[in-house]
């Protein structure tokens, strides 16, 4: 994505919601890990699942036949709970769909619904279903605000998901992060 389009993705996303504290990236670039793992979801959620059913389901992009993924269908509610609360969050999406929903519940007392068609603007991909626009997409947030949940939501046909592996960038936060804590706690030693 090119400078221009970044710049107006921010204007649109900030535009719709300055109240906001969450930021959303995507890439077609990520790893897979397997399905999600839902801490609540009714009976139009298949975790894991694998394979594809024409009209039915459609496997992320990059998963073999038998790699598991979940499944949300028409009516289907699947939310992750946090606990405490992380900072972000990434998933494989595997083919975005105007139908598909992000029901985002903050620290802050607040919660946001997200559709598949405003973040594919948002992030220039198109939701039209197809899994060649399966993206690695990351949901993060600023100031202090945390992320207690997050609901997964279809009205149509499919909502595919799965876990992803974090870009190399977060590793090299994280290892930075042990480092500065390490080096904290030989200081406070000596």
């Amino acid at each position: 994505m090119n400078i221009k389009k970044l710049l107006i993705a921010a204007a649109a996303f900030a535009a719709f919601n300055a109240n906001a504290a969450l930021t959303f990236s995507e890439s077609a670039a990520g790893g897979y890990l397997g399905p999600l793992t839902f801490s609540s979801s009714n009976a139009n959620v298949s975790s894991p699942i694998a394979g594809s059913i024409t009209n039915v389901r459609l496997a992320p992009l990059g998963l073999s036949e038998t790699d598991l993924y979940s499944v949300i269908t028409t009516g289907g509610v699947a939310t992750m709970d946090f606990g405490n609360g992380v900072s972000s969050f990434s998933f494989l999406w595997g083919s975005p769909d105007d139908y598909n929903f992000l029901d985002i519940a903050t620290n802050d007392a607040s919660s946001q619904t997200y559709g598949g068609a405003q973040l594919g603007l948002l992030g220039g991909f198109s939701s039209n279903g197809s899994n060649a626009n399966t993206r690695l997409f990351t949901i993060g947030t600023t100031d202090n605000t945390l992320i207690n949940s997050i609901t997964f939501r279809s009205d149509g046909i499919a909502f595919e998901a799965a876990a992803a592996i974090p870009e190399p960038s977060t590793y090299a936060l994280m290892i930075a992060g042990l480092a500065a804590v390490g080096f904290v706690a030989r200081r406070r030693k000596s």
